[in-house]
């Protein structure tokens, strides 16, 4: 065996089959920050809706915090926030997976 073919296996050896396609993941990642952004979007709705009804509003132990920081508009926002990151992970982690397969091996 070549140098080149040892760094390929070396590079490739615990890698799934997801890894010869990194669109899937990406597009996997993505779509679950735009799941988290709905999520921000349907519990700040949610939470409003219940208040002005003069309804107890539940809000979970690390919601407290923002709420008590921001209200019910900085908990959507965080949760939009976290959306907004994960999708640009997804972006990112994508990007860096394509220029590593783009690269030539060195000869």
């Amino acid at each position: 065996m070549s140098e080149n073919d040892n760094k390929f296996i070396s590079r490739n050896m615990y890698t799934g089959s997801r890894s010869r396609k990194p669109i899937l993941g990406a597009i996997a990642t993505a779509v679950f920050g735009v799941l988290v952004i709905a999520f921000g979007a349907w519990r700040y709705f949610s939470m409003t809706a219940a208040f002005d009804a003069g309804e107890t509003v539940r809000i979970h132990r690390y919601e407290s915090l923002i709420y008590d920081i921001a209200g019910f508009l900085g908990i959507g926002i965080v949760y939009l926030i976290l959306g907004l990151l994960i999708i640009y992970y997804a972006y990112s982690e994508y990007k860096d997976k394509t220029k590593l397969e783009d690269k030539k091996p060195e000869q």
